[in-house]
C-alpha cells in the first residue's frame, strides 16, 4: 500500500480470526508456531486476493483485509464476503496441510475460523511518531467490525446491517439475534451469508417489496411471438406505446429475461460463466440505444450508440483507436468490398482515412452522402444477422431524430429482408415524427408488425400489483385501498409511493423483511400525493441539501449524465461526491449504466477463450491473465442516468430558471474542457446547453455548429432549426456590430441553401434577401445576388436569372482576388463555363 496523504475513504473491512491457534501454539516450538501461521496466511491470502482486496495487517492469528483501498469497486461489500466464504471452505485444507507438516509430532490441527466485515466511512493514513509511523485505518467502521468478528462463532460469518443491505440480492442469508457491541449504544443488527443465491435477485429495487409482472402478461406472450418469428428469419418491427409510469420499460426487460433464461445456464453468476466461458452461445444479437429528451436535435444518435456496441467503442477511446476498430471489425465483416462501408461508417463517427478511402466522401453532395450512409448501415446489420437474428430497441422514441426514422424506414425498404426486429418504446405523441413512421412500418410490415398500447391497470391487476408490494406487517386494507385509488392503475406511481414511505422511516427494512417503523405514525394521517411528480417533489424535500444539489446539477445534462463533468460542475471532493452518488443509487433515484468498455472487453474475453477451447491446460492461465490484464483494470467515463424520464423532469423543474441558465452554462464550458479533443462529437449536445444558458454568444456559436453539420449530414430540418435559432437569438438579444453580422448572414445564407436542396425556392430567395440586405461586405451582397439567380433558374425564371446577375455584377468594381473570384463565380452562371 502506498498511499500517504491522510484522506476518508468508503471502504469493507474484514477481520479474519483463527480459532484455537493460541491452543494449538502452546504445544509446538516457537518456530513451528511461525510456520503454522504462514501457512494459514498463505492460504488465507489468496481468496482477498482474487476479489482484489488488500492485506492491511496481520496480528498474531487475525488478518484484516481491506476492500476499497486503494481500488474502489462498487461491489466490495460482495468482494469481501465471497472472499469470506471461500476463506471458511479453505479450512479443512489447512488443517490437512498443518497435520501432515506436523505429523512427525503426533500434532493434529483442528483450526477454525470466525469473521466480521463492515462497511463504511473511515480515515486512512499514517499514524505515529516521528520515529515510527505506520498506514492505517481508523473509525468506528473498523471498531464495529473488530466486534462482529468477535462475535462470530467458529466457523461464521457475521456482516453488519449496511453490508447485508449491500448484498442481499447476491447472497442467501439468516437474520442473527442483535448483538451488543462496546461502544455502541444500541443493539446492532447482524447477519449471516450462508452462500451465493443460485439465481440472484436485480441489484436494484425494493428489496421484499417486488411483484412479478401483473397484468401485462398477453403483451408478454405477444413479444415473445414477435421473437419467434424473428428467429425464423422474419422482418418485423414493434412499438410498446404508453404513458409515463406504465411498464414500457419493465415490459422490454422481461423480454430480456425470457431470452436470458432460454439460453443462459441457471444460476449463472461470473465464476459459474468463467468456468462454462466456451458453451455460452446467445441466439439473438440485441443493440439497444437510447433517445435523449433534447436527442431529436441530434442526428443519428441512437444509432451511434448502436454503432459503438457493434465496433467496441467506447468514451474512452481516441479517434486513432476508434478508427482502427471500424477498419478491424469492417475488413473482419466485409472481407471483399469493406472499402465501399467503412468511410461512410467513419464520417458519422467523424473520422477521416487520409488516404483514398476518404475520397469516397469528399466529394458526395450531402443527399448522396446520406443515401451512402443508410446503405452501409443497412449493409451492416445484413452481415451481422447472417451469424445471428438481430433486435434493435430503441427506447423513448418520441424524442428520437427525424434522420434515425428515415433510416429506420430505408432497413426496411431492403430488397432482400433478413431477420431483424425493431422495438421501439415510446409515449404516445401523435405530433412526433416517429408516429409517422410507425403508420409507415405498419402498413409495410403487415403481419410482421405488432404495435402494444399500454392502458393503466385495470382494477383487479392494480389491487393484485398492490398486494404484492404491500405484504407489509401492519398495512391495513384501508391504507391498501387508499394507495389503489390515487395510482389509478400506474405501477411507477405505486412505486413512487412506496419510496416515499421508505424515505420517511415510515416503511423500514430489518431482519430481512419490510416492516412498519416501531414509531407511532398514523397510516390514516398520512398524506398521499396526488400526481406521481408529486410524489417525487416530495420525497426531493426530504434529500440532505447537498445530495439533492448534485442530483438537480445532473438533472441539467439530461436523462444520462458523465461524473467527470458533474464532478468539474460542481467542484465536489471525489470521495465525497461517490457517497452522494451511492445514496442516489440506494434512493433509486439514478442507475449505473454498464461501462461500454467492460461489455466489450467482455465480449473479447469470450471470443479469445473460445479459441483457447483446445489447449485445455493453457485455458484457465489464459482466462486469468485476460481478466486481471483486461477487465479488471478498465478505465472509461463512468456514467449514470436517471431511473425513469420522470425523475429527471421533475428534479429539472424544481430548479429555478436563473440557476438552470447558469448551470446550462457551465455544463456547455465543462464538456468544452473535458473533452476538449472531440468537440465535433458534442456540437448538438453544446447547442443544447448553450440555448439554455445564460450566454447568448456561445449559444450562437454552437448553434451554428450544429447547424452546419446537421446540413453535411443532409438533416435539413434539423439544420433550419439550428440557424433558425441562430437569428432568433441575435434579433432577441438585439446585438449588433461586425462581430454578429457574420453569425446573421452565415445562417441566412445556411437557410436559403437549405431550402434550396428542399427545393422551396420562395422561402430559399427570402433567406438570400436577408443575406443581402444584412451585409455590409460588397463581395456578400454580390454572392446574395448570384444564389437568388440561381434559384431562379431553377425555377425556370430565366430573364430575371440574367438582370439579377448584372445587378451582382455592378457591385464589384475592384481588383481584389475575392471580387476577381467571386465575378467568375458569376460568370459560370451566365455562361455555364467553368
Amino acid at each position: 500500500m502506498t498511499q500517504k496523504t491522510e484522506e476518508r475513504r468508503l471502504i469493507t473491512i474484514l477481520f479474519a480470526d483463527i480459532s484455537r491457534f493460541t491452543a494449538l501454539s502452546h504445544k509446538l516450538d516457537p518456530e513451528d508456531v511461525q510456520e503454522v501461521a504462514n501457512t494459514c496466511f498463505e492460504y488465507l491470502n489468496q481468496p482477498i486476493n482474487r476479489q482484489e482486496g488488500t492485506i492491511h495487517k496481520y496480528e498474531g492469528d487475525l488478518v484484516i483485509a481491506l476492500f476499497g483501498i486503494p481500488t474502489s469497486h462498487e461491489d466490495d461489500p460482495e468482494r469481501a464476503i465471497k472472499a469470506g466464504l471461500e476463506m471458511m471452505g479453505l479450512v479443512p485444507e489447512i488443517n490437512e496441510t498443518i497435520s501432515k507438516r506436523l505429523k512427525a509430532k503426533g500434532v493434529v490441527a483442528d483450526l477454525g475460523l470466525h469473521i466480521g466485515i463492515n462497511c463504511g466511512t473511515v480515515v486512512a493514513g499514517e499514524v505515529g511518531s516521528l520515529e515510527k509511523k505506520e498506514y492505517t485505518v481508523m473509525g468506528d467502521v473498523v471498531n464495529l467490525a473488530s466486534r462482529l468478528k468477535d462475535n462470530a462463532k467458529r466457523g461464521e460469518i457475521i456482516v453488519s446491517e449496511p453490508v447485508f443491505r449491500a448484498s442481499r440480492y447476491l447472497f442467501d442469508y439468516k437474520a442473527l439475534p442483535p448483538v451488543t457491541a462496546k461502544g455502541i449504544e444500541e443493539p446492532v443488527w447482524v447477519f449471516k451469508p450462508l452462500k451465493i443465491r443460485e439465481k440472484p435477485d436485480p441489484k436494484r429495487g425494493i428489496q421484499g417489496l417486488y411483484s412479478p409482472l401483473v397484468g401485462r402478461d398477453k403483451d408478454l406472450e405477444s413479444l415473445k411471438q414477435s421473437v419467434k418469428k424473428l428467429e425464423k428469419g422474419r422482418f418485423g418491427a414493434a412499438f410498446i406505446l404508453g404513458d409515463a409510469g406504465l411498464g414500457k420499460s419493465r415490459l422490454y426487460e422481461e423480454l430480456k429475461k425470457h431470452l436470458i433464461s432460454t439460453t443462459q445456464p441457471e444460476g449463472c453468476d461470473y465464476t459459474f460463466f468463467k468456468k462454462h466461458l466456451t458453451n455460452y452461445q446467445s441466439p439473438i444479437t440485441i443493440l439497444e440505444g437510447r433517445c435523449l429528451s433534447y436527442g431529436d436535435a441530434i442526428t443519428y444518435w441512437p444509432f451511434l450508440q448502436i454503432l459503438e456496441q457493434i465496433f467496441g467503442i467506447t468514451d474512452a477511446d481516441s479517434p486513432k483507436i476508434i478508427q482502427e476498430k471500424l477498419l478491424k471489425k469492417a475488413r473482419h465483416l466485409f472481407p471483399d468490398d469493406w472499402k465501399e462501408i467503412v468511410p461512410y461508417l467513419g464520417y458519422l463517427f467523424a473520422i477521416r482515412f487520409s488516404d483514398e478511402l476518404d475520397e469516397k466522401v469528399k466529394y458526395l453532395e450531402p443527399k448522396d452522402l446520406r443515401i451512402q450512409l443508410f446503405i452501409s448501415v443497412r449493409k451492416l446489420l445484413f452481415q451481422i444477422s447472417r451469424s445471428q437474428p438481430v433486435l434493435i430497441a430503441i427506447d423513448d422514441c418520441q424524442w428520437i431524430d427525424a434522420t434515425s426514422l428515415e433510416l429506420i424506414e430505408f432497413i426496411f425498404d431492403s430488397p432482400e429482408p433478413f431477420p431483424l426486429l425493431f422495438l421501439g418504446l415510446a409515449r404516445i405523441e401523435k405530433e412526433k415524427p416517429y408516429y409517422k413512421t410507425r403508420e409507415n412500418l405498419k402498413k409495410k410490415l403487415a403481419d410482421d408488425y405488432l404495435e402494444i398500447i399500454l392502458e393503466p391497470l385495470d382494477m383487479d391487476s392494480s389491487a393484485q400489483l398492490t398486494h404484492n408490494l404491500l405484504k407489509v406487517p401492519g398495512f391495513s386494507k384501508k391504507f391498501r385501498d387508499k394507495i389503489l385509488a390515487k395510482a389509478e392503475g400506474n405501477p411507477f406511481y405505486l412505486e413512487e409511493i412506496l419510496r416515499s414511505l421508505i424515505d420517511s422511516n415510515i416503511l423500514i427494512f430489518k431482519s430481512g423483511i419490510w416492516t412498519l417503523s416501531p414509531l407511532p405514525y398514523a397510516l390514516s394521517s398520512i398524506q398521499i400525493p396526488d400526481t406521481v411528480q408529486a410524489v417525487i417533489a416530495s420525497r426531493l424535500d426530504r434529500l440532505h441539501q447537498d445530495v439533492r444539489e448534485v442530483l438537480q446539477m445532473a438533472s441539467v445534462m439530461g436523462r444520462s449524465f458523465y461524473v467527470r463533468i458533474l464532478a468539474h460542475l460542481g467542484e465536489f471532493e471525489e470521495l465525497m461526491l461517490t457517497l452522494y452518488l451511492a445514496t442516489l443509487e440506494e434512493f433509486e433515484y439514478i442507475q449505473k449504466l454498464e461501462s461500454q468498455k467492460l461489455k466489450t472487453e467482455s465480449q473479447k474475453l469470450k471470443a479469445e477463450s473460445q479459441k483457447l477451447k483446445a489447449e485445455s491446460q493453457k485455458l484457465k492461465a489464459e482466462i486469468e491473465y485476460i481478466q486481471k490484464s483486461k477487465i479488471c483494470n478498465l478505465q472509461s467515463e463512468i456514467e449514470y442516468m436517471f431511473r425513469h424520464p420522470l425523475l429527471q423532469e421533475v428534479v429539472y423543474n424544481s430548479l429555478l430558471k436563473k440557476r438552470r441558465k447558469e448551470l446550462h452554462r457551465r455544463t456547455g464550458e465543462a464538456i468544452e474542457k473535458i473533452f476538449h479533443n472531440r468537440l465535433d462529437d458534442f456540437a448538438e449536445i453544446l447547442a443544447y446547453q448553450y440555448i439554455n444558458s445564460d450566454s447568448p454568444e456561445k449559444a450562437i456559436e454552437w448553434q451554428k455548429k450544429a447547424g452546419h453539420k446537421a446540413k453535411e449530414r443532409y438533416a435539413n430540418d434539423k439544420a433550419i432549426g439550428y440557424f433558425e435559432k441562430v437569428i432568433s437569438i441575435i434579433k432577441q438579444q438585439k446585438l449588433v456590430g461586425a462581430i454578429h453580422e457574420l453569425p446573421l448572414i452565415d445562417a441566412y445564407e445556411a437557410l436559403g441553401d437549405v431550402h434550396n436542396l428542399k427545393a422551396e425556392y420562395e422561402q430559399a430567395i427570402k433567406n438570400y434577401e436577408e443575406m443581402f440586405d444584412n451585409a455590409t461586405d460588397k463581395i456578400v451582397k454580390a454572392k446574395a445576388r448570384r444564389k437568388i439567380a440561381d434559384v431562379c433558374e431553377k425555377q425556370g425564371k430565366y430573364d430575371d436569372a440574367l438582370k439579377i446577375l448584372e445587378s451582382a455584377e455592378q457591385i464589384l468594381k475592384g481588383d481584389s482576388i475575392d471580387e476577381i473570384k467571386e465575378r467568375a463565380e458569376i460568370h459560370i452562371l451566365v455562361t455555364g463555363e467553368k
